[in-house]
């Protein structure tokens, strides 16, 4: 029988649950609804709703773990002591049916589905309807805060049934890898002999395992169809279906958008961080490829890829880059002389085929630059042009000089150590 997660979301007026369970390799959620109390006035009388529907729910479903989230701090103390006691009573039935209770923040529980602490509603429920199979009825706020709850403890591997039961609380410290193994053998494959030990493998429940190979993987935004709410430098407020996405954009994009309240199709780049999330958007295509190969470049992030489209049209860009215009890059702001050069570097042959398009005219590197003409001098001497162009980095990052016989020297110093 497969592992099934109880997920809570307890408040004193609305109470969500939700059932995650895995079938034929897909994460299930089996049930997703609210216990609703806000006809009943009398609160001791909600306490005692709560503790018996909960306690139904455990029998019927027969869960192997369950999750409840941690009420945080509010500006109401009475609101907060309510719904102190909504959580004890969930809480009271889960271990009265003889399972432990384990408490996640509201923190937590955002950044193991979004990546981010502090994700809307709205995120949340955006990744979950990416990862997991949903009811067909519209969720409730409630049931799916009570769905994210049992997403997150499957993803910190406490819903596994034999896991030892000492650790319930996410911040008990006293659990470690000896006493893990030592609690859990049926889960560790692998024995020492003697001097000699074989492979040790930690094995995880086939949910878990499933979640991590196929469902935990980062969800890209392509793109945003919706309607301008705002629009100002560097930045657009799309309106999709009534939520809000936050885009930033170049001054290319900026300039084909039309005013407040029309509609709009922008290609996206999501970046995802541990602690951050951001949007990207471009009206072409051609935009959104020449920003990616700026970001592949060491030391170039994202948002100094769209200062750069900002600074630069992109035939010129192109321009600069194939022609090793190391001087034309640096006017860009937040570029210095080392990024233009590692730059033209990486990119220039990279860009030959939009050069084309773009219409640029390639020159000479011994023309164009003394990082060109280092190159391809030492390529005229017989070395590849990957040790080249290397060499040729490393002795302009040393020397700092503009004299390209200074580069060239120092450059075939390196190479022939």
């Amino acid at each position: 029988m497969p592992d099934i997660i109880l997920g809570i979301d307890p408040g004193s007026r609305n109470t969500g649950y939700a059932l995650l369970t895995e079938e034929n390799g897909k994460l299930i959620a089996l049930r997703c609804d609210v216990i609703r109390m806000a006809d009943i006035d009398d609160h001791a009388e909600r306490l005692q709703v709560i503790f018996d529907k909960v306690s139904a729910i455990i029998r019927s479903n027969k869960p192997t773990s369950c999750a409840v989230e941690t009420p945080v701090y509010g500006v109401d103390p009475m609101a907060m002591l309510k719904l102190g006691r909504a959580q004890a009573a969930a809480m009271l039935a889960i271990t009265n049916n003889g399972l432990p209770a384990v408490e996640y923040f509201p923190k937590v529980v955002k950044k193991s589905i979004t990546g981010n602490g502090n994700a809307s509603k709205e995120q949340v429920a955006f990744m979950l309807n990416k990862m997991v199979k949903l009811p067909d009825e519209k969720l409730s706020n409630d049931a799916t805060d009570a769905l994210a709850v049992a997403w997150c403890h499957l993803m910190k591997g406490k819903g596994i049934p034999g896991s030892s039961k000492k650790k319930t609380h996410q911040n008990n410290k006293k659990g470690d890898w000896a006493s893990f193994v030592a609690d859990n053998p049926d889960r560790v494959k692998g024995i020492n002999k003697g001097n000699q030990s074989e492979d040790c493998i930690l094995t995880l429940s086939q949910p878990i395992r499933h979640a991590m190979q196929n469902q935990f993987r980062p969800i890209m935004i392509a793109f945003l169809k919706g309607y301008i709410e705002e629009k100002k430098e560097g930045l657009v407020i799309l309106d999709v279906s009534g939520v809000g996405y936050r885009v930033e954009i170049s001054s290319i994009t900026q300039e084909q958008l039309e005013s407040a309240g029309s509609e709009v199709k922008l290609l996206t780049y999501h970046h995802i961080t541990d602690s951050d999330q951001r949007l990207f958007g471009f009206f072409s295509s051609d935009e959104k490829a020449l920003f990616e190969k700026l970001i592949t470049v060491k030391g170039v992030g994202p948002k100094l890829g769209l200062t750069i489209l900002s600074g630069l049209p992109a035939d010129q860009l192109i321009g600069a880059i194939t022609n090793g215009e190391e001087g034309t890059l640096s006017k860009v702001p937040g570029i210095g002389k080392k990024t233009a050069q590692r730059i033209i570097v990486e990119l220039k042959d990279k860009l030959a085929e939009y050069a084309v398009s773009a219409g640029v005219t390639p020159t000479s590197a011994g023309e164009s630059s003394v990082t060109g003409e280092a190159i391809s001098a030492l390529e005229s001497l017989g070395f590849k042009k990957k040790e080249s162009e290397q060499a040729v980095m490393k002795a302009l990052q040393d020397t700092g000089s503009e004299d390209a016989s200074v580069v060239i020297k120092k450059a075939l110093a390196s190479l022939n150590k």
